[in-house]
């Protein structure tokens, strides 16, 4: 179980930086908290991860027709339109369940006045497990998607559009790729 939770960590850290830094603020007020209000911060820092993987792989190309693009705080609808979008992967409802309850427990820690040390322990180990296993699942899902295969994106990470130009751009002796968005005009550069 440590070497799943190390190895899946460090993928986490490496692709979600920002995501890993509230799990990881989580875990070190884990290691004072003594109050319920501690404990409650806690159910933020986990509620916040959880937001900020939504929006890291989530895309409005995404939404469904006829719905309404939801909220960047609406984690779980994010996650579940997202995996959606990538049809049936193996595990994939399961995790979506999982990412539910898991949002809904840091929301009631949040929440909770009386909030424990031993719930606080458990949102931070339920929500680091869920956001390793929804990180793996999104790693498969895009795995073969042509972007990432040659850049390492599938989206655009200044809007979030999947609507992804390649172009040259050529120098005398040196020629560049370099990969554009289509609506915001957001490029990457590559050599």
């Amino acid at each position: 179980m440590d070497d799943y939770l190390g190895e899946g960590g460090e993928k986490l850290k490496a692709a979600y930086p920002e995501v890993w830094g509230k799990l990881d603020l989580a875990t070190e007020q884990l290691k004072t908290a003594t109050q319920p209000e501690h404990y409650q911060a806690i159910g933020v820092l986990c509620r916040d991860a959880m937001i900020l993987f939504a929006n890291a792989i989530f895309s409005p190309d995404f939404v469904p027709e006829g719905q309404k693009l939801p909220a960047e705080d609406h984690a779980k609808a994010r996650i579940d339109m997202t995996l959606q979008h990538f049809g049936q992967l193996a595990g994939s409802e399961e995790i979506r369940k999982l990412t539910r309850a898991v949002v809904a427990y840091a929301m009631r820690l949040h929440h909770n006045q009386d909030a424990s040390d031993q719930e606080a322990r458990r949102t931070a180990l339920f929500t680091t497990l869920a956001l390793t296993e929804l990180a793996a699942l999104i790693e498969t899902a895009t795995r073969k998607e042509r972007w990432v295969q040659k850049y390492g994106v599938y989206k655009c990470p200044a809007c979030g559009s999947t609507e992804l130009q390649e172009d040259w751009f050529v120098e005398y002796d040196a020629g560049w790729q370099y990969l554009w968005c289509t609506k915001c005009r957001w490029s990457s550069e590559f050599r």
